[in-house]
């Protein structure tokens, strides 16, 4: 049961991404999991159930294969924080732009109209947020940050940047877009970080593979 659960989450979390959770029907769902009602009620109590468990899921594959893997792997604060950009980038430009930020279309659509996934969205972009932040204290504490700036607000800079080059990158359909929004905020971070132009440090997709990121999970 626990892996038809499962099965009938990744369908409606696929559907959702590309048509939206209000222009989502239940019979499209139950259609392609291939479920009946009644054993999608007995997994999930209602649509807004499982849209609470589709974040929930968006957001753990977005720890796992964006924040996890950049953010807590090893290398210099900086270099992790650029992984973390080129990994979103490689993530969008595996499914050319399409489809967006699954949690951020979330937000925007329900965050207006429904306070619960509000909340939960909120919750999430602070749990990532919180995460840069950590690797910002860490440039702080070795004197790298420039004075004056706050780590807190740095990372929620940083996410603010990573949401939107996502959502204009969905809106061209063009990863460049996104390619040169990156750029930019590089050159930004690293103006805090102290770093010259010719000081830069060097990207992961230059200096060599990285692991696989699958389509859009973040």
């Amino acid at each position: 049961m626990a892996g038809k659960r499962e099965e009938i989450l990744e369908v409606a979390a696929r559907l959702i991404h590309y048509r939206g959770f209000n222009h989502t029907s239940l019979d499209q769902i139950l259609q392609e999991s291939k479920v009946t009602k009644n054993l999608f009620y007995y997994h999930f109590k209602s649509k807004e159930e499982l849209g609470m468990a589709i974040l929930d899921y968006q957001a753990e594959r977005a720890q796992a294969q964006l924040f996890g893997p950049a953010l807590q792997g090893e290398g210099d604060p900086h270099q992790r924080i650029f992984r973390l950009l080129d990994r979103v980038l490689e993530a969008a430009q595996a499914s050319d732009c399409r489809g967006g930020c699954p949690i951020g279309n979330l937000a925007l659509e329900l965050s207006d109209i429904h306070e619960g996934f509000r909340q939960r969205t909120q919750e999430i972009f602070g749990r990532l947020a919180s995460q840069i932040e950590t690797v910002l204290e860490e440039l702080r504490a070795a004197g790298r940050l420039q004075e004056g700036v706050e780590p807190k607000e740095l990372a929620l800079f940083i996410l603010a940047n990573l949401q939107g080059a996502r959502l204009l990158g969905k809106t061209y359909r063009a990863p460049q877009v996104l390619a040169t929004c990156f750029e930019r905020l590089k050159d930004h971070l690293n103006q805090l970080f102290g770093i010259g132009a010719g000081q830069a440090p060097e990207s992961p997709r230059r200096g060599g593979e990285s692991p696989s990121v699958s389509q859009n999970p973040a």
